[in-house]
């Protein structure tokens, strides 16, 4: 397996992990119970391990591969305007082999509100991050706290 990782410079690297074992399911699912009323998500989880010729990272889990991610969004419309919610989950990680230096799980919640505008024209206000909780990435990047944004769509 041919997996990056990241460096004590902090920098990622491609390395040759060498033998591993990902098990894994993810589950897609999406409903409307009403005209205009969606709500959709998916769960994955996945037990990626090294098993590598290493005795001191056997059985570790591989970095930046969570073992737990979820994704749900609703979304309801009336009329011209629609109001969105979605919550994201991503259980904590590592970004070592040695399982030396996690990251926390995390949870993020987005709220946004949609206006049809024409037939053609849609203008979205977004809160994303909505209790500004300090985050870091897979790679243990920090990540904006909450952040807004105003898009147009043409």
């Amino acid at each position: 397996l041919i997996q990056f990782v990241q460096t004590s410079q902090g920098t990622s690297r491609a390395f040759n992990i060498g033998k591993a074992r990902a098990r894994g399911v993810e589950v897609t699912a999406g409903v409307s119970p009403v005209r205009r009323w969606s709500i959709s998500g998916n769960y994955t989880y996945q037990r990626a391990v090294d098993e590598s010729d290493i005795p001191h990272r056997q059985g570790n889990r591989l970095p930046n591969r969570p073992a737990h991610r979820t994704f749900l969004r609703t979304d309801v419309g009336v009329g011209y305007l629609s109001i969105f919610y979605e919550y994201t989950f991503q259980d904590k990680n590592f970004l070592d082999r040695a399982n030396l230096r996690p990251v926390p799980s995390r949870h993020i919640h987005n709220l946004g509100l949609r206006v049809r505008l024409s037939s053609r024209a849609r203008m979205t206000l977004e809160a994303k991050n909505l209790k500004n909780t300090r985050i870091a990435d897979v790679w243990g990047y920090p990540l904006p706290g909450r952040s807004y944004f105003l898009t147009l769509q043409l």
